[in-house]
């Protein structure tokens, strides 16, 4: 019996860990800076610095 809560919990840490990376890895930002406005690459995750001055 204490055999089968210890696998039961190290499965579901291994489930929560599994989440939280995927989370991570997912949701990463690329860090730009001005130079890279001139020649975005297409569906990159990109986090700027600075004010947005929009489409004009």
């Amino acid at each position: 019996m204490e055999d089968k809560k210890v696998i039961v919990i190290l499965a579901i840490v291994i489930v929560i860990l599994i989440g939280m990376i995927s989370f991570v890895m997912l949701n990463s930002y690329k860090e730009v800076d001005s130079n890279y406005v001139h020649a975005p690459i297409p569906n990159e995750k990109v986090k700027f610095t600075g004010t947005y001055l929009g489409p004009y």
